[in-house]
């Protein structure tokens, strides 16, 4: 082993017992990433991937929400890095708040919905189901646009919604372009799906724009 390899091994070891020693507070944001990185077998030099990194993204967080092109555009990034990267977001996103209990208020829904949104550069659309007591079903991704626009499938929300024997749905998507404003394309489209929702026995319960850490329900706005 060389030196290097000898130092590289010896730095991945000491990180690693701060967190088998619940001390991985200690770890600032660029060592925890060089730690996780470090796990793609293929990465020879983690430290030097996440230099390149957060002198890109600046920030951990900015890492994790860049797309898929920019992170492979980065020297050094790899494949496996990038699926690493990608499990930890989808693990961040299904251990939000937890599901077991009722989700009956705009509030609650905000709450849970928000996190998935955030730092997003691209239009998402999420559709929470619901039980007739409010308990979360699933919140399947829908799908994803630019940013600006996204694509919503009126038949999938209805499939969705269906299957998964709701009583009750929350749609729900982004703005990246910090505006959380309904469009007239919003409106209309909102329309289309309450109408076909309803004719199946489903209740539309808002649809929730969110732009950045803003929120306008179509609800309470008297547009649903």
């Amino acid at each position: 082993m060389t030196k290097d390899k000898a130092e590289l091994a010896q730095r991945r070891a000491w990180f690693r017992s701060l967190v088998v020693q619940g001390a991985a507070n200690r770890l600032d944001e660029a060592q925890l990433l060089e730690l996780l990185l470090g796990y793609d077998t293929t990465q020879r030099d983690p430290a030097s991937l996440v230099q390149a990194l957060t002198s890109r993204f600046q920030t951990a967080r900015d890492v994790f929400s860049a797309s898929d092109a920019a992170l492979l555009g980065t020297e050094g990034m790899s494949e496996g890095a990038l699926v690493l990267l990608r499990l930890v977001t989808c693990l961040e996103r299904r251990a939000g708040p937890d599901a077991t209990e009722p989700l009956q208020t705009i509030e609650q829904w905000i709450a849970y919905l928000q996190p998935l949104f955030l730092r997003q550069r691209r239009e998402r659309v999420y559709l929470m189901c619901l039980s007739g007591e409010g308990r979360l079903l699933e919140c399947p991704l829908l799908g994803e646009g630019n940013d600006s626009a996204v694509q919503l499938d009126v038949e999938q929300v209805c499939s969705i919604a269906s299957r998964c024997g709701a009583e009750a749905v929350v749609l729900s998507h982004s703005h990246p372009s910090g505006i959380a404003a309904p469009s007239q394309a919003d409106r209309y489209t909102t329309g289309i799906c309450r109408k076909a929702l309803e004719a199946q026995g489903i209740r539309l319960l808002d649809h929730l724009i969110f732009a950045d850490e803003d929120c306008v329900s179509m609800a309470e706005s008297g547009l649903l």
